[in-house]
């Protein structure tokens, strides 16, 4: 199926194959009964169909065990609009993605500050969520560049992108963006049910032996888009966004982006090597002010993590307040 990126398309009749077919896909299984059959069949969209099962106690089983060393892969439709290939394995993003809402904070934001024709940068891009929120907003004049170096989730992201007829709008980039070109391994736990939670080494270090890793090729922004003039940049590369934004200095000095990102002490310090202050200090040094993001817009101003929130990590807007240094 082809979705337009101007207009919903109409949702299709639930028809018995299409029954069918969410019953394999989500549970494995044939429908139990011709009364089960002809009850979702009556549920009138493929949105509803979709929630009935995936609010069944034996679907968020399934979700529970499927184990994330067999990545399943399964199309469904998101945002009213695109077909979006997602994770069964991935309780997180993919799950989500499922339920066709996804960090609706951070998605509010991006919907805010995107306008037609303007251009994204998605760092971090995972399974595509964002990329698809921005292309309701910046139409076909805008672009959005994706990065996801991860092989196996850029694959079905440039899937995802293919089947929706969004490669003029959608530029997807297998690399993992950094302060210097080379080679890193990205990480992620055996058996984990977070993929998106892979990250990348730390510099001069491997940790190959404790986790699951993959070879990918870092690459810095200013030199392999030196024009890049981004009007809004998410990034959300668990710890590496200090190494990637540090090479991504004249595309932000270009346009003076708002920039929406996680902060993440822990990895952070462990990929980065820097502290939350020093990554705003680091922000700061280009003219950014750091906001707390609550409820789909900065609030307070921060200077280093806000321990008083008692989380791992939060999500933080810097915006430009002053002038480039």
């Amino acid at each position: 199926m082809t979705a337009s990126a101007d207009a919903p398309e109409t949702a299709p009749p639930i028809s018995e194959d299409l029954v069918r077919l969410a019953y394999q896909l989500l549970l494995g299984r044939e429908v139990e009964s011709d009364r089960a059959l002809r009850a979702h069949m009556a549920l009138g969209t493929v949105n509803a169909l979709r929630k009935a099962i995936m609010s069944s106690a034996e679907f968020k089983a399934k979700m529970v065990h499927v184990p994330a060393a067999a990545p399943k892969w399964v199309a469904t439709d998101v945002l009213d609009r695109f077909t979006m290939w997602v994770n069964l394995s991935d309780r997180y993003v993919s799950y989500g993605c499922l339920n066709n809402s996804w960090e609706p904070s951070e998605t509010a934001y991006v919907t805010s500050r995107l306008r037609a024709g303007d251009v994204l940068l998605d760092i971090g891009a995972n399974i595509g969520w964002f990329s698809l929120v921005a292309t309701k907003c910046i139409g076909r004049n805008g672009m959005v560049h994706a990065f996801e170096p991860h092989p196996g989730t850029a694959a079905m992201l440039k899937r995802t992108v293919a089947d929706n007829d969004l490669r003029s709008q959608v530029s997807v980039w297998e690399f993992a963006l950094s302060d210097r070109w080379g080679k890193a391994d990205l990480n992620w736990g055996r058996g984990t049910d977070n993929p998106g939670g892979a990250f990348l080494s730390a510099e001069g270090s491997s940790e190959r032996g404790k986790f699951e890793s993959v070879t990918v090729t870092t690459a810095v922004l200013d030199e392999l888009l030196p024009e890049l003039a981004p009007d809004l940049i998410k990034i959300d590369v668990e710890g590496a966004e200090a190494r990637a934004l540090h090479g991504a200095q004249r595309a932000i000095r270009r346009r003076r982006p708002a920039i929406l990102s996680e902060l993440y002490p822990r990895q952070l310090q462990t990929v980065s090597g820097v502290s939350p202050a020093q990554y705003i200090e680091q922000m700061k040094d280009l003219g950014y002010s750091c906001f707390l993001l609550e409820e789909g817009r900065p609030t307070r101003r921060l200077s280093g993590f806000p321990v008083d929130l008692k989380r791992e990590l939060v999500s933080v807007v810097f915006e430009y307040t002053g002038k480039l240094t």
